[in-house]
C-alpha cells in the first residue's frame, strides 16, 4: 500500500501501474499452478502410505519423460538456442571457435538446464569452466560447483551449536558408531600392506603392461570380466523390459537367494521400484504401513545389465531396511548399527547377480577371484572416502573459505592421498583421480561406508 501513496494522497496514475504490474504477476503464478501436476487422493489403491496425505506426490507411471520444452518465460531471459542438447553443444562448440566465449558459456549453462541427464551435460560443464578459467578469467565461477559443498558445510556447522559434536564426529561416532580415528587406521592398515604391492603385479600382468592410475578400477577379477557385455545387456532386456517385470520378479529372486516364499513375498510386499533418470538409489521407509523404493535405471528398451546389476544392489539395501524395521521388536530398534551394514548386505545381493541369470562362470577360481575383487575395491575406495574425510577436517579449520580455495585445497588433498597410499605402487605422483566422485557433494562422509561395507561382506 505504501506504494500507492504520496504524502498520504493517492496516487491515481501509480494505483493503475501498480494494478497492472499485479495482473501481470497473478498471470505468471496462474499459468505455473496450471502446470503443476494434480494431486490425486491416495484411496486403498495408492501405492505408496504417503499417497494418502496432501503434499506427497503420487507416482508417475511415466517412465521415460519427454525432453522439457524451454519454458515460455525463456524469451525474456535467453534458453537454449537449438531444439537439443547434441545440436546445442555443437553450436557452443563454434562459439568457441569464433571466439564468443561469453555468449558460449550462457549457451552451455542453458543447455546444462534444460537436458541435465543429457550425456553432452557433462561436456558442456567442463567445456564451460575452462572456458570461464582459461579465457575469462574468472574462477570463482569456473569452480562454482564447490560452493555447494561449502553451502553443505555451512549448514552442518550451524547445527553444532545444538550439539557436543561437529558433523565429523556426527557422523562416525554417532552414525557409523566407529571414530574417524579408528576408520582412517582400518583404512591404512590395508592400504599399505604388502598384498596390495603383491595385487597389483598380479593385475599388471594380466593387463601386460605396466599400471596406469585409472587402474584403481579395474574389475577383471569379477566374474563378468570373461562374458559379454551384448550378450548380458540381451538377457537382461529380454527378463526385464520394464520396471514392472523386474518388481514382479523380485520374490523369485529372493527364493533363489534361499529365502522362503512367505518371507519373499512379505518383503517384496513392502518394496516398490521406480524407474530412474540417474543412477540407482534405495530409500527405506519410516512407516511399517509404507513401502522402500528401489531406484534403477530402465531404458526405453528395456533394462540393461548395468542397470540390473545396480538394481540387485538397491535392493539388497530393501531388504535390510524391510527386516530391520519389521523383525525387531520395538520400532525404535530399527534400522542398522552402522550404515556399512545394509551396504554389506547390497554386497552380497550384488555378487549374485549372474547366478541369479542363470550365468555361470567358467574359472574354478571363481571364489578367490571374488576375494582379490573385494580387496582392490577396498583398495581404491579408501583413498577416496580419505579424500574425503580430509576435505571436510580443512573445512572445519577453514571456515571462511571461498569456493575457489576449496577447489584449490580439494586437488592438494587428492594429489596428498595418491602420493601417499598409490604413488608407490602405480610408480606415478600427483594424481587427482581421488577427487573426481559426486558422492562427495551429493552425501558428504558416505563414502567410507562403503570399505566398511566390505570388510563386513567378506
Amino acid at each position: 500500500l505504501a506504494t500507492f501513496r504520496e504524502n498520504g494522497i493517492m496516487s491515481s496514475m501509480r494505483f493503475v501501474k501498480s494494478i497492472a504490474v499485479l495482473a501481470v504477476l497473478l498471470g505468471f503464478v496462474a499459468t505455473g499452478l496450471a502446470q503443476m501436476p494434480t494431486l490425486g487422493p491416495g484411496g486403498t489403491n495408492a501405492r505408496y502410505a504417503t499417497d494418502a496425505y496432501p503434499g506427497f506426490d503420487s507416482e508417475d507411471d511415466n517412465l521415460k519423460p519427454e525432453r522439457k520444452e524451454p519454458h515460455w518465460w525463456w524469451f525474456m531471459v535467453g534458453g537454449p538456442s537449438r531444439e537439443n542438447a547434441a545440436d546445442e553443444f555443437a553450436y557452443c562448440q563454434e562459439l568457441v571457435a569464433e571466439g564468443s566465449y561469453s555468449k558460449a558459456c550462457r549457451e552451455l549453462d542453458n543447455l546444462v538446464r534444460q537436458w541435465p541427464t543429457a550425456p553432452e551435460a557433462w561436456k558442456a560443464q567442463q567445456l564451460r569452466a575452462e572456458l570461464l578459467l582459461e579465457k575469462l578469467d574468472d574462477a570463482e565461477e569456473a569452480f562454482k560447483a564447490y560452493q555447494y559443498l561449502l553451502d553443505f558445510f555451512k549448514a552442518e556447522k550451524a547445527a553444532d551449536q545444538y550439539s557436543s559434536s561437529n558433523f565429523i564426529q556426527r557422523k562416525f561416532d554417532d552414525e557409523y558408531e566407529i571414530s574417524v580415528k579408528e576408520t582412517e587406521k582400518l583404512f591404512e592398515e590395508l592400504m599399505t600392506s604388502q598384498t596390495v604391492e603383491k595385487v597389483a603385479e598380479l593385475i599388471s600382468k594380466r593387463l601386460g603392461r605396466k599400471l596406469q592410475p585409472f587402474d584403481i578400477w579395474y574389475d577383471g577379477f569379477k566374474g563378468r570380466s570373461g562374458v559379454d557385455q551384448n550378450e548380458l545387456d540381451g538377457i537382461v532386456r529380454a527378463k526385464y523390459p520394464t520396471k514392472d517385470a523386474f518388481e514382479k520378479d523380485l520374490p523369485n529372486i529372493l527364493t533363489k537367494l534361499g529365502f522362503t516364499q512367505e518371507k519373499a513375498q512379505f518383503i517384496c510386499s513392502h518394496v516398490a521400484v521406480d524407474a530412474s533418470l540417474g543412477a540407482g538409489h534405495a530409500w527405506g521407509t519410516q512407516m511399517r504401513n509404507d513401502k522402500s523404493v528401489l531406484r534403477t535405471r530402465v531404458c526405453a528398451d528395456g533394462m540393461d545389465y548395468k542397470g540390473y546389476n545396480i538394481g540387485v544392489h538397491e535392493f539388497g539395501h530393501n531388504v535390510e531396511q524391510t527386516i530391520s524395521m519389521h523383525d525387531v521388536p520395538n520400532y525404535f530398534l530399527a534400522g542398522v548399527p552402522n550404515t556399512g551394514f545394509t551396504e554389506a548386505l547390497a554386497f552380497v545381493f550384488q555378487g549374485k547377480d549372474l547366478d541369479l541369470l542363470g550365468v555361470t562362470s567358467a574359472d574354478d577360481n571363481t571364489e578367490d577371484l571374488n576375494t582379490l575383487d573385494l580387496f582392490w575395491g577396498c583398495y581404491e575406495i579408501m583413498g577416496v572416502s580419505m579424500v574425503d574425510i580430509r576435505v571436510w577436517e580443512w573445512m572445519y579449520d577453514h571456515q571462511n573459505a571461498t569456493a575457489n580455495e576449496l577447489k584449490n585445497a580439494v586437488i592438494s588433498i587428492a594429489k596428498d592421498v595418491w602420493n601417499q597410499y598409490y604413488a608407490p605402487i602405480f610408480k606415478v605422483e600427483d594424481q587427482t583421480i581421488l577427487a573426481c566422485y559426486s558422492h562427495m557433494i551429493v552425501d558428504p562422509l558416505y563414502l567410507s561406508a562403503y570399505p566398511i561395507g566390505h570388510l563386513i561382506d567378506f
